[in-house]
C-alpha cells in the first residue's frame, strides 16, 4: 500500500499514526475550540511583532501532526501556557524532540551578571564612570 503523501489528510490509513495527541489532549484540556486557539496563537504573535493566517483549519492540520512553521509552536505553547495556568514548551505539546533547544532563549549564558544586564537589569556597565551602589545586606535596622 502506498503511502500518504498528506498524512493528515481526512481518510489518509496513516492519520491515526501521525496524529498528535498531545496537543489534542491539550486543546481538549484549554476548552478553546480551535478557532479561539487560532485567535490566541496570532495575538501572542502580534505581541511579537508577527502577523500570522492561522485558523481553526491550521490547528486542524497541527493536532493531524502537521509541524507549525517558523515560531508558530512557540506561540502556540505561549497560547496554551496562559490559558492553562502553567509553563508549556513546544515539546510538551508534542511539536519538538525533548532535546531540541525549546527555551525561546530565556537561558543565561556563562556569565549570569552579563546576562542580567543584558536583559535590563542593570544600565551599569564595565565602562561606566563609577559602579552602581553596593547592596546592603542585611538592610540596617530601622530606628
Amino acid at each position: 500500500m502506498a503511502r500518504c503523501r498528506a498524512p493528515w489528510a481526512v481518510g489518509c490509513p496513516a492519520a491515526a499514526r501521525w496524529s498528535n495527541q498531545q496537543l489534542k489532549e491539550l486543546v481538549a484540556e484549554s476548552g478553546l475550540t480551535y478557532a479561539a486557539v487560532a485567535k490566541a496563537v496570532r495575538a501572542v504573535a502580534a505581541e511579537c511583532g508577527t502577523a500570522l493566517r492561522t485558523n481553526k483549519s491550521t490547528v486542524e492540520h497541527w493536532i493531524s501532526g502537521v509541524t507549525p512553521q517558523g515560531d508558530t509552536g512557540r506561540y502556540l505553547a505561549v497560547a496554551l501556557s496562559r490559558r492553562l495556568g502553567r509553563l508549556l514548551t513546544p515539546a510538551d505539546l508534542g511539536l519538538a524532540p525533548p532535546e531540541e533547544d525549546d527555551s525561546i532563549g530565556l537561558t543565561f549564558g556563562d556569565d549570569p551578571i552579563d546576562a542580567y544586564c543584558r536583559c535590563g537589569g542593570s544600565s551599569w556597565t564595565a565602562a561606566a564612570s563609577s559602579p552602581p551602589p553596593p547592596i546592603r545586606w542585611p538592610p540596617p535596622p530601622c530606628v
